[in-house]
């Protein structure tokens, strides 16, 4: 059929990378195309480089993803397991996945690395569902004016902490609401918005689900909030801790475990056995949690984040909810800044291994290790364990730890303006 403008609509085809963001192309399709499965070929170090896009270099090689090579090629092709979602006028948008030249999925890219996860929970019988809380900043100023101060000074709209208020600032309360109404045309099932313990900070609430169906929700909905942010010349962003004196920006997650007759947290053994796991394997899965220099600047040491252990009490690590009626676990130490499918599946492959492996639980309250302070701590943990290799796709924990050796090492080589403020006229 021949198209023309009135009957064409532009059809993103997203591939999370792995900071969760959107890399793919927008193609010009018919409207009335029902079933989208468009494909097309990418650079295969799209899904290992650092924010700036430089790429990252494996420790060892990765079966079906050759990004250090830099002359490989995979297939991105959209899922057909995604949702079509309804962005207005920027069209529609469908989430794909990497496949080798041969058609095999690229096992050690984000979407899969978490499928890979939810298919060995289906092998055990096992139905789990995910809650994700994701917090952000809302700044007054447009990216352009904080580019020309070079980020120096982001100011939300009102200088008062409104917490569980419902006096929210206009201006704020005008961007949230276009969020929720953008989310909603998306199809994303919204519950509403909240202030939140900071100036400026937000939290918009979303239903609990499928693992993956969540997880692409997440993405999609961070995309949604940065695009409207930019519409209403806004600033916004989920980085984990934005200033110095500002509270840390969280990405709650709320476990359920289902089966065939009910909760599988019902049985105890199941519920401590999976709990332990969770804490067990904390310290080696941390890049998949806070996944860059400034994630760990939200988890000082001492926080009940950096100390694992379960409680069911609201601030700690691992909590655990409503066990006698409707038990599910709450995980409070990943960041804002973390890719949802890496952080969700890292949560869930580290329950099943201690399901599998029967590990004792601790005591409620009894910290289990530590959790590490810097990027650096954790790259070495990550890297020095065996357990969450075990439980993930090969490639995952190489692919994750690469990037952040990338991020690490720009680090180091900048000169701060801490540095500058401190010693540039006084030393």
């Amino acid at each position: 059929m021949t198209t023309t403008p009135h009957d064409t609509t532009f059809l993103q085809v997203g591939l999370p990378d792995v900071h969760g963001r959107l890399t793919g192309r927008r193609l010009l399709v018919s409207t009335d195309q029902q079933t989208p499965a468009p494909s097309f070929t990418a650079r295969d170090y799209v899904l290992a480089t650092d924010i700036d896009l430089n790429e990252a270099e494996p420790e060892a090689d990765t079966a079906g993803l050759h990004w250090y090579t830099g002359d490989g090629d995979i297939v991105v092709r959209a899922a057909a397991d995604s949702r079509v979602y309804d962005l207005g006028d920027a069209g529609k948008l469908v989430l794909a996945d990497a496949h080798d030249n041969a058609g095999r999925p690229i096992h050690a890219a984000p979407r899969q690395v978490l499928k890979a996860v939810l298919a060995d929970a289906a092998r055990l019988g096992l139905q789990p569902a995910i809650g994700t809380e994701v917090e952000f900043y809302a700044y007054g100023q447009s990216p352009q004016a904080l580019r020309d101060d070079t980020f120096r000074d982001p100011r939300p709209h009102s200088p008062y902490i409104p917490d569980t208020l419902l006096d929210t600032h206009p201006g704020d309360r005008a961007l949230l609401e276009a969020i929720c109404r953008a989310c909603g045309q998306a199809g994303l099932e919204v519950e509403g918005y909240a202030n939140e313990g900071a100036p400026g900070q937000f939290e918009i609430n979303f239903g609990y689900g499928d693992f993956l169906q969540v997880c692409d929700s997440h993405v999609v909905y961070k995309t949604i909030v940065r695009e409207t942010a930019r519409l209403h010349d806004r600033t916004v962003t989920f980085m984990a801790k934005p200033t110095d004196d500002s509270f840390g920006s969280s990405c709650h997650m709320h476990l359920s475990l289902g089966q065939e007759d009910g909760n599988a947290f019902h049985n105890e053994k199941v519920l401590h056995s999976f709990m332990a796991g969770v804490l067990a394997l904390l310290p080696e899965s941390s890049l998949f949690y806070a996944p860059y220099v400034n994630s760990y600047k939200r988890l000082p040491v001492g926080s009940s984040a950096t100390r694992p252990a379960w409680s069911r009490r609201r601030r700690s690590t691992l909590r655990l909810i409503s066990p006698e009626t409707n038990p599910r676990l709450e995980l409070r130490v990943a960041g804002a800044d973390a890719n949802p499918y890496l952080a969700a599946a890292a949560f869930l492959a580290a329950g099943l291994y201690g399901v599998e492996h029967r590990l004792d639980c601790p005591e409620e309250g009894e910290v289990l290790g530590t959790f590490p302070s810097t990027l650096s701590q954790a790259i070495a943990l990550t890297r020095s364990g065996t357990a969450l290799r075990s439980v993930l796709p090969t490639g995952a924990v190489e692919l994750v730890t690469a990037v952040a050796q990338v991020e690490l090492e720009q680090f180091d080589r900048t000169v701060t303006s801490f540095e500058r403020e401190r010693l540039l006229e006084r030393i």
